[in-house]
């Protein structure tokens, strides 16, 4: 008997210590619905020209793995480029001074308007660029000329902008395809307020992020630009228009999504992406 309850205390012990290993805050998979690790996410982009990496912004983890994705990928890669849709090509001449140190960080933020948590979320990786000479180009349409073209009549409102407005985007005329899925669901949406100008307004951003990647691409080896994953999820938006422009780029995706459950990947969201990072949906948030 005494034998008895040892072997129950042992295997009470270790069922309880095979459950606190089971903790885990994410898990990766690829679009057949396998569980990956993370050294075979990095292997996958060994043939790869663009990798668009989707996320939600206030992420705290999916911040981190860029961060440590982006480190990796430069061992890997030293010729490496970084994209970013928190910077548009309006700013890129201050960010430009930041990385060459002739302005500091209190100067970049006095001469652009940074979201407000990019110190906590972005900071890192501009100082990652800034320490090792990186390749870095803020790829995002102007905030300004994205919401005239929502509110003063789509494409057409590009003809009353300057050459050197015109210079921040993709030439014209800008392909459009307002039946693409994001782009219906966004409309869906939208509700009431929907219509496809405001529909051309996403797809200017979308469109001006791919135009700066493939310019971008034609420099460096590889290139991993950071997104809201709506920009480039089901391989519509920023993809899409990859296609457009330069079919011939080889581009992976990385979207991310929560779940109760990282254990076992929902269906519905493997689509979404070449690589999906399933994440714990209690992780913390930045904001």
């Amino acid at each position: 008997m005494r034998l008895f309850f040892i072997f129950l205390i042992s295997f009470c012990f270790s069922v309880q210590h095979v459950e606190a290993q089971a903790k885990k805050a994410f898990a990766i998979y690829n679009r057949d619905g396998e569980t990956i690790n993370y050294s075979q996410l990095l292997n996958a982009f060994s043939d790869t020209d663009i990798i668009l990496f989707g996320e939600e912004h206030n992420s705290a983890l999916i911040h981190w793995l860029q961060y440590e994705l982006i480190s990796d990928l430069f061992v890997k890669e030293a010729d490496l480029g970084i994209g970013m849709e928190m910077f548009s090509p309006d700013q890129q001449s201050a960010v430009n001074d930041y990385l060459a140190g002739d302005i500091n960080f209190k100067a970049l933020r006095r001469q652009v308007d940074l979201w407000p948590n990019f110190k906590t979320d972005y900071l890192q990786i501009l100082t990652f660029a800034k320490t090792h000479n990186l390749s870095f180009r803020g790829t995002n349409a102007p905030q300004q000329i994205a919401r005239n073209v929502y509110k003063k009549g789509g494409f057409s409102y590009l003809d009353e902008l300057s050459d050197q407005q015109l210079s921040y985007l993709p030439p014209r005329p800008i392909p459009f395809d307002p039946n693409l899925p994001g782009y219906k669901k966004m409309k869906k949406m939208m509700g009431l307020h929907a219509n496809d100008d405001i529909v051309k307004a996403q797809a200017l951003k979308d469109a001006t992020m791919a135009h700066q990647l493939t310019q971008l691409a034609a420099k460096n080896a590889l290139v991993l630009h950071i997104n809201g994953k709506y920009h480039s999820d089901n391989f519509d938006g920023i993809f899409w228009y990859l296609q457009q422009y330069q079919p011939a780029l080889k581009v992976k995706t990385i979207s991310m999504v929560h779940q109760a459950d990282i254990f076992s990947i929902d269906k519905a969201n493997l689509e979404a992406a070449d690589f999906i990072i399933c994440i714990d949906q209690n992780m913390t948030k930045t904001y």
